[in-house]
């Protein structure tokens, strides 16, 4: 007897990329940062964690990262 089923929603049966990109630059931009233009790393962000996202391609702190993440989630 099945209990219970887990769905993974993002990418494999959705395409959420609008979602988490559109949260994750308004993030970016509620700190004062520009989001970069370019459409690979724009797809990169899907993926890793978040915090590593921003910390590798804003160079910011772990602490402005978590600031960030927070930032993302009031939206998505």
């Amino acid at each position: 007897m099945i209990k219970s089923v887990i769905f993974d929603l993002d990418g494999t049966l959705t395409d959420s990329y609008e979602a988490i990109v559109t949260s994750f630059e308004y993030a970016l931009k509620e700190k004062g940062i520009k989001p970069i233009e370019d459409e690979k790393v724009r797809r990169s962000y899907i993926g890793p964690a978040l915090v590593y996202s921003y910390e590798r391609y804003y160079d910011v702190t772990r602490e402005e990262a978590d600031e960030l993440v927070e930032l993302y989630r009031k939206v998505y």
